[in-house]
């Protein structure tokens, strides 16, 4: 029988969680075996960025 492949996990962080805020949930999930990415948004980045921008980001890692 074949090894099941955990899922990657996707979290996107909002405009008051940088990644950063995410490093112990994040280190937690990848000894358990999960592939985590927590992509950095424009939109919440100094100078504020546009939303498509941000979603664009997110986009790319779901499909």
């Amino acid at each position: 029988m074949a090894t099941p492949v955990k899922p990657a996990i996707l979290i996107v962080s909002g405009g008051w969680h940088v990644p950063q805020s995410y490093a112990k949930l994040r280190e937690a999930l990848e000894q358990a075996g999960f592939e985590v990415h927590i992509p950095a948004l424009a939109s919440v980045k100094p100078p504020p960025g546009r939303m498509s921008r941000s979603w664009a980001i997110s986009h790319h890692w779901v499909i």
